[in-house]
C-alpha cells in the first residue's frame, strides 16, 4: 500500500511510514481504497465524449468512402458515354479505326452488349470500307465489270457505303457503255463487224434494253450495206480496168490462123469493160471486126468498150467477107 501522507510503497501490516515516519491508520487507507475502486458499469462523461467523437469519425469516414466510391463510379459513368458517344460520330464519319479504337477503350469501364454490337458493326463497316476502296482502283483502271462485282458485294447494313458504292456501280456502268460504244463505233470504221458486235453484246449485259446497242446495230447493217456495195464497185472497177484481149494473126489469104480465144467461144464482160483486139495481120491481107453496137462500141479500130446488159457478137472476118473463114465470138454483159 502506499502511505496517505509521502505516497511511499510501503507493508500492508505497517503502523509507520519508513519514509516520513508519519503512523498508519489502517481503518482510513482502507476507506480511501474503497473509495477509489469505482463501479465498472458507470461510464464517465468524459468517457462518453470520447466514444462520440470515435463513432463521428467513423461516420463521417464512412460517408467520405460512400461519396467517393459514388463519385469514382459517376466519372465513370460519364467517361464511358463519351467514348462511346464519339466512337459513334466517328463511325458515322467514317473513321472507323478511330471507332474501333473508342469502342475497345469504353470496354475497359464496363462490359456493354450494345457497345459490343457497335464494335462488331465497326469492324465489318471497316471490312466493307476497304472493299469499296478496292473497287475504286478498279474503277480508275478502267475495269469496270471486276469493279461492279466488288461494290456489288457491300451489304446495305453499311448503309453509307452502301449508297455510295450503288452511285459507283451506276457511274462504273454509264462509263463502260460509253467506252463499248466508241470501241463500237472504231470496229464499224474499220469494217471488223463482228469486233463490233462484241461490244455490243458487252453493252446488252449491262442493259438489256439500252438504245444505244439498238442503234448500234442498226449503224453495223447499214455499213455492211455500204461496204459491199463498194465492194461491189471495187469489183466492177477492177473488171472494168481488167480488159479482155483478143490476139490473133491472119495469113495472107486474109485468113484468122492463130487466136487465144477459140472459135465461138463465150466471153464473160461487165459493164463498162474493154476488149482489145490487137491482131497480126500480114500485109498482103486485110480483115475486118463486126460487131453488136446495141451493147458495145467502138472507141478506136482495136478496142471496144461494153455499154449494157446484154449479149452480142464480135466477128473477125476477112476482107473478102468469106463467112466460112471468119471468127465469132458471143459476148455477155453482166453488172
Amino acid at each position: 500500500m502506499l502511505c496517505p501522507n509521502c505516497g511511499k510503497e510501503i507493508s500492508d501490516k505497517s503502523i509507520y511510514c519508513n519514509k516520513c515516519g508519519v503512523k498508519i491508520n489502517n481503518d482510513e487507507i482502507t476507506s480511501i481504497m474503497n473509495e477509489d475502486i469505482e463501479d465498472p458499469t458507470i461510464i464517465s462523461n468524459s468517457e462518453k465524449i470520447k466514444i462520440k467523437k470515435v463513432i463521428i469519425g467513423l461516420i463521417v469516414l464512412v460517408v467520405i468512402c460512400c461519396a467517393g466510391f459514388g463519385g469514382y463510379k459517376y466519372v465513370q459513368a460519364k467517361e464511358f458515354n463519351n467514348l462511346v458517344k464519339t466512337a459513334n460520330q466517328k463511325l458515322n464519319a467514317g473513321n472507323c479505326d478511330e471507332a474501333i479504337q473508342l469502342y475497345n477503350k469504353a470496354l475497359t469501364y464496363r462490359s456493354d452488349s450494345n457497345v459490343q454490337k457497335e464494335l462488331a458493326e465497326a469492324q465489318k463497316y471497316k471490312q466493307y470500307q476497304s472493299i469499296y476502296n478496292q473497287g475504286l482502283k478498279l474503277m480508275n483502271n478502267k475495269k469496270y465489270s471486276e469493279a461492279i462485282q466488288k461494290f456489288s458485294s457491300i451489304d446495305q447494313s453499311a448503309v453509307q457505303i452502301y449508297n455510295n458504292a450503288q452511285s459507283k456501280i451506276s457511274q462504273c456502268k454509264k462509263n463502260a457503255i460509253n467506252d463499248d460504244i466508241q470501241n463500237t463505233d472504231n470496229a464499224i470504221e474499220n469494217g471488223d463487224y463482228d469486233t463490233a458486235n462484241k461490244y455490243i453484246d458487252d453493252i446488252l449485259k449491262i442493259d438489256a434494253n439500252s438504245s444505244d446497242a439498238k442503234r448500234l446495230k442498226a449503224k453495223i447493217v447499214q455499213a455492211q450495206g455500204k461496204s459491199k456495195a463498194k465492194e461491189n464497185v471495187k469489183e466492177q472497177q477492177q473488171a472494168i480496168n481488167s480488159s479482155i484481149i483478143i490476139k490473133y494473126s491472119i495469113d495472107e489469104r486474109g485468113y484468122v490462123m492463130d487466136t487465144n480465144y477459140p472459135n465461138g467461144s463465150s466471153i464473160q464482160l461487165k459493164v463498162g469493160q474493154e476488149i482489145n483486139l490487137i491482131g497480126n495481120v500480114s500485109s498482103k491481107s486485110s480483115q475486118r471486126v463486126l460487131f453488136d453496137g446495141s451493147i458495145m462500141k467502138s472507141l478506136s479500130s482495136t478496142v471496144i468498150k461494153t455499154t449494157t446488159v446484154g449479149g452480142g457478137d464480135i466477128n473477125i472476118i476477112p476482107n473478102s467477107y468469106d463467112w466460112d473463114k471468119a471468127y465469132k465470138y458471143h459476148i455477155v454483159v453482166s453488172n
